[in-house]
């Protein structure tokens, strides 16, 4: 197929039409018509109509073009005749805008039409699906309507031959106009050999505005008599998924004429479920937990015409939680101990022993035993949320717990803890041991802390933290134990560097750290969180499992699912990637905090913004902020921006796609000749500062477009794109000259055009 554009820059001019309303009279078709083109495989049949008939044995498209001027309200009209079945091969396309290559698709192997657009790897996407079976007729008639709305909004009707009206077949919102918005009229006829196929259109029309759409003249319904309803009951009410409620009546209903109305909400969709007794409510936003929703349905109608009476129902949604764990070996710890109270001054007396719910789901620990010195008490009713903190001690003893935790009081708690240590353990209803630890020696106002499988004296100044995130451990002479030394990282030696909040559908967030020290250091004395509104910190997600040390100008990429990100982004240093518990990541706006764990020491804090993406972005899922200068300000927005495209839209465990250092400011702005390497590709390289984007088209020497390389392409700082040298057919261009035009953009307005000659080889 042959691509026509103008490029006033290079190119002879064309002339533009305004509108155009083709009835196709005469007897042929020329470039006086004024169409362009293939002109003289194309004629005038005697009903006035446009007739293309493909040569037998043959195999190809011919093409008639006509450039039209572009308004942000257009109608392409016309009326289309095929006298084959079509296929995928065997079709016709009518191009009708430039930017992003839209056409309409008259036929396929589902005998559809549809309106299709290319991506920026210039392949084929459908924007507006048709319905099946359109065109199953060796013979079809169709009329064919598109509309563009506000210059974004398009929409597509069709109407067969025979029926009353038009009908819509879907809407597509292109997501810019572009800067150079350029409409056209490109009608190619696509044939295989092993046929002859004809294709007729006329009453070809296109106008700058929305023609309003002739309502069909509707059908006759019987009217009811004054106060005749039918009766209808409710069968059951079902949430399907938070957009959508199932209703199953006891009779099917008719919903053609039905409004349904959700009170401060407005109203809603309705469609059949598996058959006409079951209809379905699509509400236009999800539907919150624990929500009452006002719902009235008017205008239903029996299969006998009977009306029906407005109906309305108070819906409350609760949304399916997952159900509670049974409890699985390391799901629920036993966290601290306190054995010796004497000498506490801020906490009761008391001695208690703390669990902890280490996993990411609610357990229930009705029927479990706590056992001590080989005595088994069983601990009753009792749920634990995720994260969540239960202090046992015995019944009548005064106790202060800290928020989030809850106090069990047990009647059969030990009545005084042993002081030189003792083994506990803790077992599930099934018998199942979950957790045991050996407490040592016990030290007058100061519990014992739990960290992974280590034990240490609590720091906190009160003696303890029953209910709440334990303290930090320090090396002590009393556990007999000491840790490795760690040496301690400055606050800003370690800064956040990449974030992934929104993630592709089955992947996972993450958090990439970045060494901007001079030396290296290890991880594993930090700590990340979640800065709550009050500015205190959320649950603390330690980095003891970032074994290896950090080289300076190193990365740290952490995430809950290594998979998760393996699946969508390249992986270019694996080593550099831990899986580990991380803090939950707020799609649009968070605070994180890196901490020294045994001080609390802030080392970097980052409030990210899903504002700090580029505008070009509509849609940021899956797609990385990325820091673009390490060594300026962690909060300043200007240094965060998207990841590039070019880049797979993120870069973890590796450099930015969008890095730029104090000496790298003075990036030039331009796009290279295509270069033919062994690998048997054109590369071209990309050098933009950090928010441009590009689109690059490639013409023959006669001025028409062949080939799109990239459309609204994010390539990074030093970025490079390859071509496979092949046209939008998917054939190798022929050798000889050619040109490349790149258009190159920023979310500010600024705006640059580069041409050059090239030879493809």
């Amino acid at each position: 197929m042959k691509q026509f554009l103008l490029l006033g820059l290079l190119l002879f001019p064309l002339q533009l039409f305004s509108q155009l309303h083709e009835s196709f009279s005469g007897t042929e078709v020329t470039s006086a018509n004024p169409w362009e083109g293939d002109t003289h495989k194309f004629r005038i049949n005697d009903s006035g109509e446009l007739q293309f008939t493909s040569p037998a044995g043959e195999a190809g498209s011919a093409s008639l073009c006509l450039p039209l001027s572009f308004r942000e309200n257009m109608t392409w009209e016309m009326d289309v005749k095929l006298d084959f079945k079509s296929t995928d091969d065997n079709n016709l396309r009518i191009y009708v805008y430039a930017s992003d290559t839209l056409y309409i698709q008259v036929g396929n192997n589902t005998r559809r039409v549809s309106l299709y657009g290319k991506d920026a790897k210039n392949n084929s996407k459908l924007r507006i699906t048709g319905r099946k079976a359109l065109l199953d007729e060796p013979y079809t008639f169709v009329s064919i309507r598109l509309t563009l709305k506000e210059g974004r909004i398009w929409t597509l009707y069709t109407r067969k031959e025979g029926e009353q009206g038009f009908y819509e077949e879907g809407s597509y919102k292109m997501s810019s106009v572009g800067d150079n918005p350029q409409a056209l009229m490109i009608i190619t006829c696509r044939y295989v050999k092993t046929r002859v196929s004809e294709y007729f259109i006329d009453n070809l029309k296109v106008t700058h505005d929305i023609t309003e759409i002739p309502e069909p003249e509707p059908e006759p319904q019987p009217e009811p008599k004054p106060n005749e309803y039918a009766n209808l009951e409710v069968v059951s009410v079902e949430d399907l998924d938070e957009r959508k409620l199932q209703f199953v009546f006891d009779k099917p209903v008719r919903i053609s004429e039905a409004v349904c109305e959700i009170e401060n909400i407005g109203q809603a969709r309705l469609e059949y479920g598996p058959n006409q007794a079951v209809v379905n409510v699509c509400f236009p936003v999800p539907m919150e937990d624990g929500r009452e929703y006002g719902v009235v349905i008017t205008g239903l109608y029996d299969l006998d015409g009977k009306r029906i009476a407005a109906q309305a129902w108070d819906i409350l949604y609760e949304k399916e939680l997952p159900a509670p764990s049974s409890g699985k070996p390391g799901q629920v710890l036993i966290n601290e101990v306190m054995a010796d109270p004497k000498g506490l001054r801020d906490l009761p007396e008391t001695e208690y022993i703390e669990l902890y719910n280490a996993s990411e789901t609610s357990v229930e620990l009705n029927g479990w035993r706590f056992i001590y010195d080989g005595k088994k008490v069983t601990l009753g009713v009792l749920s634990l949320p995720p994260g969540g903190y239960a202090v046992l001690y015995r019944a009548g003893r005064p106790i202060r717990v800290d928020e989030p935790g809850q106090g069990v009081d047990m009647a059969q708690f030990p009545a005084a803890l042993s002081n030189a240590g003792k083994l506990l353990q803790l077992e599930n209803a099934q018998g199942e041991l979950i957790d045991e630890l050996h407490y040592p020696k016990a030290h007058s106002g100061v519990s014992w802390e739990r960290s992974g499988n280590n034990i240490y004296l609590s720091t906190d100044a009160r003696g303890g933290t029953p209910g709440s995130r334990n303290s930090a451990p320090k090396e002590t002479e009393e556990t007999g134990e000491t840790e490795e030394t760690l040496p301690d990282i400055e606050p800003g030696e370690v800064v956040f560097n990449e974030l992934l909040p929104n993630p592709f559908s089955g992947g996972s967030e993450y958090i990439e750290l970045y060494n901007r020290s001079s030396r290296t250091l290890p991880l594993q004395s930090l700590s990340l969180t979640v800065l709550k509104q009050d500015g205190s910190f959320g649950a603390s997600y330690p980095l003891a499992e970032v074994a290896s040390p950090i080289d300076r100008e190193g990365y740290a990429l952490l995430t809950k699912d290594r998979e998760g990100v393996a699946s969508f982004y390249l992986l270019s240093s694996p080593a550099s990637v831990y899986e580990l518990k991380i803090p939950v990541l707020n799609n649009t706006s968070s605070t994180l905090v890196l901490f020294r764990s045994r001080d609390s020491v802030v080392i970097d804090k980052i409030t990210y913004s899903s504002h700090w993406h580029e505008s070009l972005v509509n849609d940021a899922k899956g797609v990385a902020l990325e820091r673009i200068n390490p060594d300026a300000g962690t909060q300043d927005a200007n240094n965060w921006t998207s990841a590039a495209s070019i880049a797979g839209y993120g870069t973890p465990g590796y450099r930015n796609s969008q890095f730029k250092d104090r000496e790298n400011d003075d990036t030039s702005l331009g796009v290279s000749v295509p270069r033919l390497t062994a690998d048997g590709l054109y590369h071209i390289f990309c050098h933009l500062p950090p928010g441009y984007w590009c689109r690059i088209y490639i013409y023959n020497a006669a001025g028409l477009m062949v080939a799109q390389v990239a459309n609204h392409t994010s390539p990074g700082v030093s970025g490079e794109i390859l071509w496979d040298g092949k046209s939008f057919e998917g054939q190798p261009l022929r050798t000889g000259i050619y040109i490349i035009f790149a258009e190159l953009y920023h979310t500010d307005g600024i705006k640059k055009q580069t041409t050059s000659v090239f030879v493809v080889r």
